[in-house]
C-alpha cells in the first residue's frame, strides 16, 4: 500500500484517551451505583455480583492497556510515518495488539454470564434454565477457543510482533480471527434478548406493565449493538493495513463491547434506587378492576367451586404484578406459575384482606398500584 503522505505526522491517539478517560469513570459509576441500589433492598451478595466486579477490574485493565499503547507504542500515529522515524514502536504496537486481543477474549463473557445468572433466578422453568446452561457454555467454549487460537497463532510466539511480512508467513490469518471471534457474541445476545420477552408477554397484566418489563430485558441485551458495530468496524478496517493508526477506531471498540454489558448488567437492577429518587415511580395500573362470577346468586359449591382465572382476576394480578424481591424481582412458586398458565386451583372460601366480596352476586374489587420497584 502506497501511503498517501508519507511524511505525515497526523495522530489521533488523543481520541482513545479521552474515550478511556470518560467511558473508565462511567463504569466505576454504574458499578457504584448497582450496587448502592442493592443495598438499598438489603440484598445479600450473589455470583453476579462477583463477576460485575471481575468485569469492572477487567475494564480498569483495558483501560491501562489503552493508555500504554498510545504512550508506549505510537498508536495514532500513520504506521508509515513510524516506520521511518521510530520503527521500534511498532514493534511496541504488535506486542500491544497481542494483549489487548488476548484480555477480550479473557473478559468478555463476564458480565454477560452474571446477567444469565439473573435470569436464572428471575425464572424456575426447566427449558429456560436449559437454555441458560446452554447460552452460558457458548460464551465460555467460544472465549477459551478464541484465546487459545490467538495466542496459538504463530509460530514462534515471536512472530507476534514481527514485521506484517513475517506474520503473513508464521501466523495464521489473524484479521479472520479477529472479526469472526465475535459472531457468537452477537448469537449468544440474541438469544439474551429473545429469552425472557416471550413469558413477560404471557403474563396477565397489563400492556403498560408488559411494557415497561420488555424495556427492561432490553436493555439488559442492548450489548447485541455494540457487538454489532465491533464486528462491523473489524470487517471494513483492517488490523494490519496502517496497523498504529487504524488501531484507535478498533481499540475504542473492543473495550466499548465488553464495557456495554457491564453498564446493561448495572442498569437492570436500578429499580430500588430509581423509587428512591422518584424517577422510577411510574404508576402501571391504578384503577378498580370487578370481575363477577356468573352465577345463581349463590356462592360456587362443589366442581363450580374451581374458577378458572381470567386476566384482570385479584389471584392472576396479585400474582403477575408482585415482582419485590432482593433485585426487584420475585420467582414464581409452582402453584403461581400454574395460575398464570390458566391451571385452576380448588376456591378455598378465602379471600385476602383488601378485597371486597357481594355473596348475592360475587365480586372481587382489587386497587392496584405498581411501581418500578415491584417490576
Amino acid at each position: 500500500m502506497t501511503p498517501p503522505h508519507p511524511n505525515s505526522s497526523e495522530n489521533i491517539g488523543w481520541r482513545l484517551l479521552v474515550f478511556v478517560g470518560v467511558f473508565t469513570p462511567l463504569q466505576t459509576i454504574f458499578v457504584a451505583l448497582r450496587f448502592y441500589a442493592r443495598s438499598l433492598v438489603r440484598s445479600p451478595w450473589a455470583w453476579d455480583d462477583g463477576l460485575i466486579v471481575t468485569a469492572l477490574l477487567g475494564q480498569f485493565v483495558a483501560a491501562g492497556i489503552a493508555i500504554g499503547s498510545v504512550k508506549q507504542s505510537a498508536v495514532g500515529y500513520h504506521v508509515w510515518y513510524l516506520e521511518e522515524t521510530n520503527p521500534e514502536a511498532v514493534t511496541i504496537f504488535f506486542k500491544y495488539l497481542v494483549a489487548i486481543s488476548s484480555w477480550y477474549y479473557a473478559t468478555i463473557w463476564l458480565s454477560k454470564i452474571a446477567i444469565l445468572l439473573l435470569y436464572r433466578r428471575l425464572f424456575p422453568q426447566q427449558s429456560v434454565h436449559i437454555i441458560i446452561y446452554v447460552t452460558a457454555a457458548v460464551l465460555l467454549a467460544t472465549s477459551i477457543a478464541s484465546l487459545t487460537t490467538d495466542l496459538a497463532a504463530c509460530r514462534p510466539f515471536s512472530a507476534q510482533w514481527a514485521a506484517p511480512a513475517v506474520q503473513k508467513v508464521h501466523c495464521l490469518d489473524k484479521e479472520a480471527i479477529f472479526i469472526w471471534s465475535t459472531l457468537p457474541n452477537i448469537v449468544t445476545d440474541l438469544v439474551m434478548l429473545i429469552l425472557p420477552l416471550p413469558i413477560v408477554w404471557k403474563l396477565h397484566t397489563s400492556t403498560h406493565m408488559k411494557g415497561a418489563l420488555t424495556v427492561t430485558f432490553v436493555i439488559g441485551s442492548s450489548g447485541l449493538v455494540a457487538s454489532i458495530l465491533r464486528f462491523w468496524a473489524f470487517s471494513n478496517t483492517n488490523s494490519f493495513i496502517d496497523a498504529t493508526y487504524n488501531a484507535v477506531e478498533l481499540i475504542i471498540w473492543t473495550v466499548v463491547e465488553p464495557g456495554i454489558y457491564l453498564l446493561s448488567a448495572c442498569m437492570l437492577m436500578y429499580r430500588p434506587l430509581l423509587e428512591k429518587v422518584g424517577v422510577g415511580r411510574f404508576r402501571i395500573g391504578s384503577k378498580d378492576r370487578s370481575k363477577p362470577y356468573a352465577g345463581n346468586g349463590q356462592r360456587p359449591t362443589g366442581n363450580s367451586s374451581r374458577q378458572q382465572p381470567v386476566s384482570g382476576s385479584r389471584e392472576v394480578d396479585n400474582i403477575a404484578l408482585r415482582r419485590n424481591n432482593h433485585n426487584g424481582f420475585e420467582q414464581l412458586t409452582d402453584d403461581e406459575e400454574g395460575i398464570l398458565r390458566g391451571e385452576s386451583r380448588p376456591n378455598t372460601g378465602a379471600y385476602p384482606s383488601g378485597d371486597s366480596q357481594e355473596l348475592e352476586n360475587i365480586r372481587v374489587t382489587t386497587n392496584i398500584k405498581q411501581s418500578w420497584s415491584q417490576v
